[in-house]
Protein backbone atom coordinates (compact mmCIF):
# COMPACT_ATOMS: atom_id res chain seq x y z
CA UNK A 1 0.00 0.00 0.00
CA UNK A 2 2.82 2.56 1.04
CA UNK A 3 4.27 1.79 -2.31
CA UNK A 4 1.44 2.32 -4.36
CA UNK A 5 0.73 5.16 -2.43
CA UNK A 6 4.65 6.95 -3.37
CA UNK A 7 3.91 5.56 -7.20
CA UNK A 8 0.74 7.67 -7.44
CA UNK A 9 2.30 10.67 -5.45
CA UNK A 10 5.40 10.95 -7.98
CA UNK A 11 8.11 13.29 -5.73
CA UNK A 12 4.90 15.61 -4.58
CA UNK A 13 4.75 14.42 -0.52
CA UNK A 14 0.71 13.32 -0.36
CA UNK A 15 0.32 14.08 -4.39
CA UNK A 16 -2.54 11.79 -4.61
CA UNK A 17 -4.62 13.04 -1.59
CA UNK A 18 -3.77 16.68 -2.85
CA UNK A 19 -5.35 15.88 -6.11
CA UNK A 20 -8.04 14.09 -4.61
CA UNK A 21 -8.93 16.84 -2.36
CA UNK A 22 -9.45 19.24 -5.20
CA UNK A 23 -11.56 17.13 -7.19
CA UNK A 24 -13.75 17.02 -4.12
CA UNK A 25 -13.67 20.75 -3.31
CA UNK A 26 -14.27 21.62 -7.07
CA UNK A 27 -17.45 18.99 -7.21
CA UNK A 28 -18.74 20.72 -3.57
CA UNK A 29 -18.74 24.58 -5.02
CA UNK A 30 -20.43 23.50 -8.50
CA UNK A 31 -22.67 21.38 -6.55
CA UNK A 32 -23.54 24.17 -4.03
CA UNK A 33 -23.89 26.46 -6.99
CA UNK A 34 -26.08 24.28 -8.91
CA UNK A 35 -28.48 23.93 -5.59
CA UNK A 36 -28.92 27.63 -5.04
CA UNK A 37 -29.46 28.49 -8.34
CA UNK A 38 -26.33 30.43 -9.26
CA UNK A 39 -25.53 28.19 -12.61
CA UNK A 40 -27.60 26.29 -14.91
CA UNK A 41 -27.26 22.21 -14.65
CA UNK A 42 -26.15 22.45 -17.98
CA UNK A 43 -23.24 24.80 -17.10
CA UNK A 44 -22.39 22.51 -14.19
CA UNK A 45 -22.36 19.17 -16.17
CA UNK A 46 -19.64 21.12 -18.48
CA UNK A 47 -17.77 22.51 -15.79
CA UNK A 48 -17.79 19.52 -13.86
CA UNK A 49 -16.08 17.73 -16.91
CA UNK A 50 -13.53 20.44 -17.75
CA UNK A 51 -12.51 20.69 -14.06
CA UNK A 52 -12.06 17.26 -13.97
CA UNK A 53 -10.18 16.91 -17.02
CA UNK A 54 -8.04 20.21 -16.64
CA UNK A 55 -6.81 18.80 -12.87
CA UNK A 56 -6.30 15.42 -13.86
CA UNK A 57 -4.19 16.50 -17.29
CA UNK A 58 -2.37 19.11 -14.82
CA UNK A 59 -1.91 15.92 -12.42
CA UNK A 60 -0.42 13.73 -15.15
CA UNK A 61 2.30 16.31 -16.13
CA UNK A 62 3.41 16.46 -12.69
CA UNK A 63 3.62 13.10 -12.04
CA UNK A 64 5.60 12.47 -15.39
CA UNK A 65 7.86 15.05 -14.19
CA UNK A 66 9.03 14.20 -10.53
CA UNK A 67 7.49 10.36 -10.78
CA UNK A 68 10.59 7.97 -9.54
CA UNK A 69 12.78 6.69 -12.20
CA UNK A 70 11.86 2.78 -12.73
CA UNK A 71 13.70 0.47 -10.31
CA UNK A 72 16.81 -1.13 -11.99
CA UNK A 73 16.57 -4.29 -13.14
CA UNK A 74 18.51 -6.86 -10.84
CA UNK A 75 20.92 -9.34 -12.51
CA UNK A 76 22.49 -12.03 -10.36
CA UNK A 77 25.06 -14.64 -11.80
CA UNK A 78 25.38 -17.20 -10.04
CA UNK A 79 28.74 -19.45 -9.02
CA UNK A 80 29.45 -22.76 -11.31
CA UNK A 81 28.02 -25.93 -10.82
CA UNK A 82 30.44 -29.03 -10.70
CA UNK A 83 27.26 -31.19 -11.86
CA UNK A 84 23.37 -30.36 -11.90
CA UNK A 85 22.98 -31.28 -8.00
CA UNK A 86 26.23 -29.73 -6.39
CA UNK A 87 28.60 -26.40 -5.92
CA UNK A 88 31.25 -27.53 -3.95
CA UNK A 89 33.53 -24.88 -1.92
CA UNK A 90 36.13 -24.79 -4.52
CA UNK A 91 37.74 -21.30 -5.94
CA UNK A 92 37.03 -22.26 -9.39
CA UNK A 93 33.49 -22.72 -8.83
CA UNK A 94 33.14 -18.53 -7.69
CA UNK A 95 35.68 -18.01 -10.21
CA UNK A 96 33.16 -16.37 -13.23
CA UNK A 97 30.87 -14.59 -11.13
CA UNK A 98 33.77 -12.52 -9.67
CA UNK A 99 34.89 -12.10 -12.76
CA UNK A 100 31.75 -11.10 -14.08
CA UNK A 101 31.56 -8.65 -11.34
CA UNK A 102 35.60 -7.37 -11.48
CA UNK A 103 35.10 -6.57 -15.87
CA UNK A 104 31.40 -5.37 -15.83
CA UNK A 105 30.54 -3.45 -12.49
CA UNK A 106 31.43 0.20 -14.36
CA UNK A 107 29.83 -0.81 -17.19
CA UNK A 108 26.82 -2.01 -16.86
CA UNK A 109 23.87 0.41 -18.05
CA UNK A 110 22.12 2.26 -15.30
CA UNK A 111 19.05 0.31 -15.55
CA UNK A 112 20.62 -2.83 -14.13
CA UNK A 113 22.73 -4.03 -11.12
CA UNK A 114 25.13 -6.62 -10.04
CA UNK A 115 22.89 -8.93 -7.01
CA UNK A 116 26.39 -10.03 -5.71
CA UNK A 117 26.84 -13.38 -5.09
CA UNK A 118 28.65 -12.71 -1.79
CA UNK A 119 25.22 -11.64 -0.52
CA UNK A 120 23.58 -14.68 -2.30
CA UNK A 121 26.30 -16.89 -0.25
CA UNK A 122 25.31 -14.95 2.78
CA UNK A 123 21.50 -15.34 2.69
CA UNK A 124 21.67 -18.73 1.42
CA UNK A 125 24.02 -19.62 3.80
CA UNK A 126 27.79 -21.96 4.21
CA UNK A 127 25.58 -24.63 5.38
CA UNK A 128 23.33 -24.74 2.73
CA UNK A 129 25.43 -23.45 0.16
CA UNK A 130 26.69 -26.72 -1.72
CA UNK A 131 23.22 -27.58 -2.55
CA UNK A 132 22.77 -25.89 -5.89
CA UNK A 133 19.23 -25.78 -6.55
CA UNK A 134 18.94 -23.23 -3.58
CA UNK A 135 20.82 -20.18 -5.94
CA UNK A 136 18.73 -19.97 -8.92
CA UNK A 137 15.95 -20.33 -6.18
CA UNK A 138 17.52 -17.79 -3.94
CA UNK A 139 18.50 -15.35 -7.01
CA UNK A 140 14.50 -15.62 -7.73
CA UNK A 141 13.22 -14.93 -4.53
CA UNK A 142 15.37 -11.69 -4.14
CA UNK A 143 13.96 -10.27 -7.35
CA UNK A 144 16.71 -10.98 -10.04
CA UNK A 145 15.17 -10.66 -13.63
CA UNK A 146 18.33 -11.83 -15.38
CA UNK A 147 20.46 -14.91 -14.11
CA UNK A 148 23.56 -16.47 -15.44
CA UNK A 149 24.09 -19.67 -14.79
CA UNK A 150 26.58 -22.25 -15.71
CA UNK A 151 27.71 -25.80 -14.94
CA UNK A 152 31.29 -27.84 -15.50
CA UNK A 153 31.04 -30.84 -17.83
CA UNK A 154 33.33 -33.40 -19.97
CA UNK A 155 33.44 -30.90 -22.68
CA UNK A 156 33.34 -27.68 -21.06
CA UNK A 157 31.17 -25.32 -19.47
CA UNK A 158 27.64 -24.41 -20.70
CA UNK A 159 26.30 -21.19 -19.79
CA UNK A 160 22.38 -20.17 -19.70
CA UNK A 161 21.34 -17.04 -19.73
CA UNK A 162 17.65 -16.91 -17.94
CA UNK A 163 15.47 -13.90 -18.39
CA UNK A 164 12.52 -13.67 -15.93
CA UNK A 165 9.19 -12.43 -16.32
CA UNK A 166 6.57 -13.25 -13.79
CA UNK A 167 6.43 -17.27 -14.44
CA UNK A 168 8.20 -17.25 -17.51
CA UNK A 169 11.60 -18.31 -17.90
CA UNK A 170 13.49 -17.68 -21.61
CA UNK A 171 16.97 -19.17 -21.82
CA UNK A 172 19.76 -18.63 -24.34
CA UNK A 173 22.38 -21.11 -24.30
CA UNK A 174 26.64 -21.09 -25.43
CA UNK A 175 29.54 -22.67 -24.22
CA UNK A 176 33.16 -22.56 -23.30
CA UNK A 177 36.11 -24.88 -23.46
CA UNK A 178 37.41 -23.67 -19.87
CA UNK A 179 37.42 -20.82 -17.40
CA UNK A 180 40.19 -19.16 -19.18
CA UNK A 181 38.25 -18.21 -22.16
CA UNK A 182 35.69 -16.44 -19.99
CA UNK A 183 36.01 -13.27 -22.11
CA UNK A 184 34.00 -14.68 -24.38
CA UNK A 185 31.11 -15.36 -22.11
CA UNK A 186 31.31 -11.25 -21.91
CA UNK A 187 31.40 -10.95 -25.69
CA UNK A 188 28.50 -13.18 -26.29
CA UNK A 189 26.91 -11.25 -23.31
CA UNK A 190 26.81 -7.94 -25.38
CA UNK A 191 25.42 -9.80 -28.61
CA UNK A 192 22.42 -10.73 -26.89
CA UNK A 193 21.51 -8.20 -24.52
CA UNK A 194 22.26 -4.47 -23.88
CA UNK A 195 23.93 -4.89 -20.34
CA UNK A 196 26.77 -2.59 -21.23
CA UNK A 197 27.29 0.41 -22.20
CA UNK A 198 31.00 0.68 -23.10
CA UNK A 199 33.18 -2.36 -25.88
CA UNK A 200 35.22 -3.45 -25.20
CA UNK A 201 34.78 -4.48 -21.76
CA UNK A 202 38.47 -5.00 -19.75
CA UNK A 203 39.77 -8.63 -19.08
CA UNK A 204 40.49 -8.20 -15.16
CA UNK A 205 41.91 -11.76 -14.02
CA UNK A 206 41.19 -13.31 -10.24
CA UNK A 207 43.43 -14.44 -8.18
CA UNK A 208 42.21 -17.72 -7.46
CA UNK A 209 43.91 -17.24 -3.90
CA UNK A 210 41.70 -14.16 -3.43
CA UNK A 211 38.51 -16.32 -3.93
CA UNK A 212 39.70 -19.04 -1.22
CA UNK A 213 40.17 -16.07 1.26
CA UNK A 214 36.41 -14.55 0.21
CA UNK A 215 34.57 -17.60 0.93
CA UNK A 216 36.99 -18.17 3.87
CA UNK A 217 35.75 -14.39 5.13
CA UNK A 218 31.91 -15.56 4.10
CA UNK A 219 32.42 -18.69 6.48
CA UNK A 220 34.01 -16.88 9.36
CA UNK A 221 37.70 -18.46 8.80
CA UNK A 222 39.47 -15.41 9.74
CA UNK A 223 43.20 -17.02 10.62
CA UNK A 224 42.73 -18.96 7.37
CA UNK A 225 42.85 -15.41 5.32
CA UNK A 226 45.71 -14.52 7.65
CA UNK A 227 47.70 -17.19 6.53
CA UNK A 228 46.75 -16.74 2.66
CA UNK A 229 47.71 -12.98 2.94
CA UNK A 230 51.31 -13.67 4.33
CA UNK A 231 51.44 -16.18 1.27
CA UNK A 232 50.19 -14.03 -1.34
CA UNK A 233 50.16 -10.29 -0.27
CA UNK A 234 48.26 -8.57 -3.26
CA UNK A 235 45.96 -5.86 -3.01
CA UNK A 236 43.15 -7.50 -2.72
CA UNK A 237 44.16 -10.27 -0.11
CA UNK A 238 45.79 -7.14 1.60
CA UNK A 239 42.46 -5.87 1.80
CA UNK A 240 41.00 -9.49 3.34
CA UNK A 241 43.35 -9.42 5.41
CA UNK A 242 42.16 -6.08 7.20
CA UNK A 243 39.04 -7.57 7.00
CA UNK A 244 39.72 -10.66 8.81
CA UNK A 245 41.69 -8.33 11.36
CA UNK A 246 38.52 -5.92 11.86
CA UNK A 247 36.56 -9.92 12.58
CA UNK A 248 38.86 -10.88 14.64
CA UNK A 249 38.78 -7.32 16.73
CA UNK A 250 34.90 -7.02 17.35
CA UNK A 251 34.89 -10.24 18.95
CA UNK A 252 37.02 -8.49 21.76
CA UNK A 253 35.16 -7.08 24.80
CA UNK A 254 35.21 -3.71 25.34
CA UNK A 255 34.20 -2.05 28.94
CA UNK A 256 33.04 1.29 27.08
CA UNK A 257 31.87 2.36 30.38
CA UNK A 258 35.76 2.12 31.42
CA UNK A 259 36.55 3.78 28.57
CA UNK A 260 34.12 6.96 28.94
CA UNK A 261 35.12 7.16 32.29
CA UNK A 262 38.75 7.36 31.98
CA UNK A 263 37.95 9.71 28.30
CA UNK A 264 40.50 7.25 26.69
CA UNK A 265 40.02 6.26 23.03
CA UNK A 266 38.94 2.41 22.66
CA UNK A 267 42.35 0.71 21.09
CA UNK A 268 42.13 -3.07 19.21
CA UNK A 269 45.76 -4.25 18.39
CA UNK A 270 43.46 -6.37 15.36
CA UNK A 271 42.35 -2.77 14.40
CA UNK A 272 45.71 -0.98 14.56
CA UNK A 273 47.69 -3.83 12.40
CA UNK A 274 44.43 -3.44 9.96
CA UNK A 275 44.80 0.20 9.64
CA UNK A 276 48.18 0.18 8.93
CA UNK A 277 47.73 -2.63 5.96
CA UNK A 278 44.52 -0.36 4.33
CA UNK A 279 46.83 2.95 4.43
CA UNK A 280 49.39 1.84 2.90
CA UNK A 281 47.04 0.82 0.57
CA UNK A 282 45.42 4.25 0.62
CA UNK A 283 49.33 5.56 0.07
CA UNK A 284 50.07 3.53 -2.78
CA UNK A 285 46.75 4.21 -4.34
CA UNK A 286 45.56 1.24 -4.51
CA UNK A 287 42.55 1.68 -2.08
CA UNK A 288 39.16 0.70 -3.46
CA UNK A 289 35.34 1.34 -1.83
CA UNK A 290 36.56 -1.95 0.27
CA UNK A 291 39.35 0.02 1.74
CA UNK A 292 37.04 3.00 2.84
CA UNK A 293 34.17 0.70 4.10
CA UNK A 294 36.72 -1.31 6.78
CA UNK A 295 37.88 1.82 7.96
CA UNK A 296 34.51 2.63 8.23
CA UNK A 297 33.47 -0.35 10.23
CA UNK A 298 36.09 0.35 12.58
CA UNK A 299 35.07 4.33 13.19
CA UNK A 300 31.94 3.03 13.95
CA UNK A 301 32.65 0.08 16.61
CA UNK A 302 35.03 2.57 18.32
CA UNK A 303 32.44 5.01 17.92
CA UNK A 304 34.41 7.57 16.47
CA UNK A 305 31.57 8.76 14.23
CA UNK A 306 33.19 12.15 12.49
CA UNK A 307 35.69 9.26 10.71
CA UNK A 308 33.02 6.63 10.42
CA UNK A 309 31.09 9.60 8.03
CA UNK A 310 34.04 10.40 6.01
CA UNK A 311 34.73 6.95 5.02
CA UNK A 312 31.16 5.59 4.45
CA UNK A 313 30.32 8.57 2.29
CA UNK A 314 33.20 7.98 0.06
CA UNK A 315 32.89 4.10 0.09
CA UNK A 316 29.51 4.73 -0.69
CA UNK A 317 30.40 7.54 -3.56
CA UNK A 318 32.75 4.87 -5.37
CA UNK A 319 30.44 1.93 -4.73
CA UNK A 320 26.69 3.13 -4.80
CA UNK A 321 24.42 0.06 -4.85
CA UNK A 322 26.26 -1.57 -1.81
CA UNK A 323 23.57 -2.61 0.55
CA UNK A 324 26.36 -3.43 3.28
CA UNK A 325 27.45 0.37 2.89
CA UNK A 326 23.69 2.11 3.12
CA UNK A 327 23.44 -0.36 6.29
CA UNK A 328 26.91 0.88 8.18
CA UNK A 329 25.46 4.22 7.37
CA UNK A 330 22.38 4.06 9.11
CA UNK A 331 24.21 4.00 12.50
CA UNK A 332 24.93 7.50 11.95
CA UNK A 333 23.17 10.67 13.34
CA UNK A 334 19.99 11.74 10.77
CA UNK A 335 21.97 14.81 10.35
CA UNK A 336 25.08 13.54 9.18
CA UNK A 337 23.02 12.21 6.04
CA UNK A 338 21.00 14.91 4.60
CA UNK A 339 23.23 15.62 2.10
CA UNK A 340 23.03 12.28 0.56
CA UNK A 341 19.29 12.97 0.41
CA UNK A 342 18.17 10.58 3.64
CA UNK A 343 16.21 12.28 6.04
CA UNK A 344 16.01 9.44 8.88
CA UNK A 345 17.54 6.05 9.89
CA UNK A 346 14.66 4.02 8.13
CA UNK A 347 15.19 5.97 4.50
CA UNK A 348 18.55 4.23 4.75
CA UNK A 349 17.70 0.55 5.48
CA UNK A 350 14.76 0.80 3.21
CA UNK A 351 17.60 1.21 0.75
CA UNK A 352 19.85 -1.23 2.05
CA UNK A 353 16.62 -4.06 2.06
CA UNK A 354 16.02 -2.75 -1.47
CA UNK A 355 19.27 -3.48 -2.98
CA UNK A 356 19.67 -6.97 -1.11
CA UNK A 357 16.26 -8.18 0.57
CA UNK A 358 18.39 -11.79 1.86
CA UNK A 359 20.35 -8.90 4.06
CA UNK A 360 19.26 -10.51 7.03
CA UNK A 361 20.94 -7.41 9.53
CA UNK A 362 19.36 -4.40 7.57
CA UNK A 363 16.14 -6.62 7.32
CA UNK A 364 16.22 -6.67 11.23
CA UNK A 365 17.51 -3.66 11.83
CA UNK A 366 14.26 -1.94 9.44
CA UNK A 367 11.71 -4.15 11.22
CA UNK A 368 12.92 -2.77 14.48
CA UNK A 369 12.79 0.40 13.35
CA UNK A 370 9.63 0.38 11.96
CA UNK A 371 7.50 -1.36 15.30
CA UNK A 372 9.58 1.34 17.65
CA UNK A 373 9.10 3.99 15.58
CA UNK A 374 5.10 3.14 15.93
CA UNK A 375 2.27 2.92 18.66
CA UNK A 376 3.20 -0.03 19.20
CA UNK A 377 -0.64 -1.14 18.64
CA UNK A 378 -1.33 -4.32 16.62
CA UNK A 379 -3.10 -2.20 13.88
CA UNK A 380 -0.38 0.95 14.10
CA UNK A 381 1.80 1.66 10.75
CA UNK A 382 4.80 0.70 13.01
CA UNK A 383 3.69 -2.73 13.71
CA UNK A 384 2.26 -3.84 10.69
CA UNK A 385 5.31 -2.30 8.63
CA UNK A 386 7.60 -4.49 10.53
CA UNK A 387 5.47 -7.90 10.09
CA UNK A 388 5.11 -6.97 6.37
CA UNK A 389 9.23 -6.59 6.53
CA UNK A 390 9.87 -9.86 8.67
CA UNK A 391 7.32 -11.83 6.23
CA UNK A 392 8.81 -10.70 3.39
CA UNK A 393 12.41 -11.72 4.47
CA UNK A 394 10.90 -15.11 5.77
CA UNK A 395 9.74 -15.64 2.25
CA UNK A 396 13.24 -15.80 0.79
CA UNK A 397 14.55 -17.64 4.29
CA UNK A 398 11.70 -19.85 5.32
CA UNK A 399 12.20 -20.56 9.49
CA UNK A 400 15.62 -17.64 9.95
CA UNK A 401 16.01 -18.03 13.64
CA UNK A 402 16.77 -14.45 14.31
CA UNK A 403 13.66 -13.28 12.39
CA UNK A 404 11.34 -15.66 13.62
CA UNK A 405 12.64 -14.77 17.01
CA UNK A 406 11.74 -11.03 16.18
CA UNK A 407 8.73 -11.91 15.04
CA UNK A 408 7.48 -13.74 18.38
CA UNK A 409 9.06 -10.91 20.04
CA UNK A 410 6.57 -7.90 18.36
CA UNK A 411 3.66 -10.44 18.92
CA UNK A 412 3.99 -10.91 22.49
CA UNK A 413 4.41 -6.66 23.05
CA UNK A 414 1.08 -6.18 21.29
CA UNK A 415 -0.32 -9.31 22.99
CA UNK A 416 -0.95 -11.67 20.35
CA UNK A 417 -0.34 -14.44 22.57
CA UNK A 418 -1.23 -17.14 20.44
CA UNK A 419 1.14 -16.16 17.05
CA UNK A 420 3.81 -15.87 19.99
CA UNK A 421 3.24 -19.35 21.68
CA UNK A 422 3.33 -20.71 17.78
CA UNK A 423 6.44 -19.15 16.87
CA UNK A 424 8.45 -20.18 19.78
CA UNK A 425 7.22 -23.68 19.69
CA UNK A 426 8.47 -23.74 16.36
CA UNK A 427 11.40 -22.47 16.96
CA UNK A 428 11.94 -24.85 19.78
CA UNK A 429 11.12 -27.86 17.44
CA UNK A 430 13.71 -26.52 15.22
CA UNK A 431 15.99 -25.07 17.43
CA UNK A 432 16.07 -27.06 20.91
CA UNK A 433 19.40 -25.51 22.28
CA UNK A 434 18.29 -22.00 21.67
CA UNK A 435 18.12 -20.04 24.98
CA UNK A 436 16.34 -17.60 23.47
CA UNK A 437 13.60 -19.73 22.00
CA UNK A 438 12.57 -20.85 25.92
CA UNK A 439 12.79 -17.63 27.61
CA UNK A 440 10.69 -15.97 24.87
CA UNK A 441 8.03 -19.32 25.05
CA UNK A 442 8.31 -18.78 29.40
CA UNK A 443 7.32 -15.39 28.85
CA UNK A 444 4.48 -16.12 26.43
CA UNK A 445 3.29 -19.04 29.47
CA UNK A 446 3.91 -15.74 32.08
CA UNK A 447 2.20 -13.51 30.92
CA UNK A 448 -1.05 -16.40 29.81
CA UNK A 449 -0.29 -16.60 33.68
CA UNK A 450 0.69 -20.54 33.06
CA UNK A 451 3.18 -19.78 35.84
CA UNK A 452 3.80 -23.50 36.58
CA UNK A 453 4.49 -24.11 32.51
CA UNK A 454 6.68 -21.37 32.55
CA UNK A 455 9.12 -22.45 34.74
CA UNK A 456 10.92 -24.93 33.17
CA UNK A 457 11.39 -22.93 30.03
CA UNK A 458 12.94 -20.02 32.08
CA UNK A 459 15.11 -22.85 33.94
CA UNK A 460 16.00 -24.31 30.86
CA UNK A 461 17.10 -20.79 29.44
CA UNK A 462 19.44 -20.85 32.14
CA UNK A 463 20.68 -23.82 31.87
CA UNK A 464 21.60 -23.16 27.89
CA UNK A 465 23.63 -20.01 28.35
CA UNK A 466 22.85 -18.33 31.89
CA UNK A 467 20.58 -16.16 29.79
CA UNK A 468 20.08 -13.16 32.14
CA UNK A 469 16.70 -12.19 31.48
CA UNK A 470 15.39 -15.44 32.32
CA UNK A 471 17.35 -15.03 36.28
CA UNK A 472 14.94 -12.01 36.46
CA UNK A 473 11.57 -14.04 35.25
CA UNK A 474 12.82 -17.13 37.34
CA UNK A 475 12.88 -15.45 40.36
CA UNK A 476 9.11 -13.46 39.47
CA UNK A 477 7.75 -16.63 39.34
CA UNK A 478 8.77 -18.22 42.02
CA UNK A 479 7.63 -15.24 43.71
CA UNK A 480 4.24 -15.79 42.13
CA UNK A 481 4.42 -19.34 43.29
CA UNK A 482 5.00 -19.01 46.92
CA UNK A 483 8.75 -19.80 47.05
CA UNK A 484 10.49 -16.81 48.45
CA UNK A 485 13.69 -18.90 49.20
CA UNK A 486 14.35 -19.22 45.43
CA UNK A 487 13.01 -16.30 44.02
CA UNK A 488 15.72 -14.49 46.26
CA UNK A 489 18.32 -17.22 44.66
CA UNK A 490 17.56 -15.85 41.37
CA UNK A 491 16.91 -11.87 42.10
CA UNK A 492 20.32 -12.17 43.57
CA UNK A 493 22.06 -14.00 40.75
CA UNK A 494 20.43 -11.80 37.94
CA UNK A 495 21.96 -8.64 40.12
CA UNK A 496 25.59 -10.59 40.06
CA UNK A 497 25.34 -10.61 36.53
CA UNK A 498 24.22 -6.77 36.33
CA UNK A 499 25.51 -5.35 32.64
CA UNK A 500 25.61 -1.83 33.66
CA UNK A 501 24.35 1.24 36.12
CA UNK A 502 21.56 1.41 33.29
CA UNK A 503 20.40 -2.34 33.47
CA UNK A 504 16.52 -2.23 33.99
CA UNK A 505 16.27 -6.08 34.33
CA UNK A 506 19.40 -5.81 37.46
CA UNK A 507 17.12 -2.65 38.75
CA UNK A 508 13.82 -4.92 38.57
CA UNK A 509 15.47 -7.81 40.33
CA UNK A 510 17.04 -5.48 43.38
CA UNK A 511 13.55 -4.54 43.73
CA UNK A 512 12.18 -7.98 44.06
CA UNK A 513 14.90 -9.02 46.79
CA UNK A 514 13.93 -5.84 48.53
CA UNK A 515 10.12 -6.84 48.71
CA UNK A 516 10.90 -9.99 49.82
CA UNK A 517 13.11 -9.13 52.49
CA UNK A 518 10.61 -6.35 53.72
CA UNK A 519 7.83 -9.18 53.84
CA UNK A 520 9.85 -11.49 55.91
CA UNK A 521 10.83 -8.70 58.44
CA UNK A 522 7.12 -8.08 58.54
CA UNK A 523 6.24 -11.55 59.10
CA UNK A 524 8.78 -11.85 61.70
CA UNK A 525 7.64 -9.06 63.58
CA UNK A 526 3.51 -10.54 63.63
CA UNK A 527 4.78 -13.68 65.01
CA UNK A 528 7.07 -12.20 67.72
Amino acid sequence: METTFEFLSGKVPGGIILVLALLLSVHLLLSFLKSSGLMSKQRVRKDRILYTVVILLVYLSIWLATRPPRPPVRLAVLPTADNRTLVRAKARNYYFPEYFRRNTFHHLKDKYFIHRWQWLYETIGPDSASSYPLWPKVARLVGAQIILTSTFSDSGIRFTLHHISGNQDQTEETQIHSLADSRKILTWLSEKTDLFRDSPLPDKDVNETFLQGELALLQKRYRQILLLADDNPSPDLRVLKAAALVHIGMQRKIDRQKVEYLESEIKIPEFEQARRILAELIRQRLDTPDVAYWLGRMAIFTEDFGKAEIFLKKALADDPTNSRIHYRLSFLLPQRLRDLGYKNRIELLKKAVYLDPGYRDAVYALAHEYYVSGTGTPSGLGTTMAMKTIQNFLKIRRGDARMLSLLGSISLKISDYDQAERIFKLMLQRYPNDSNAHYNMGVVQFMLKHYKKALPYFLQAIKIDHNLDAYLYAGITYRLLGNNRLALKYYRERVKRKTGDDDSYAKEAMKGIRVILADSLTKKQHEK
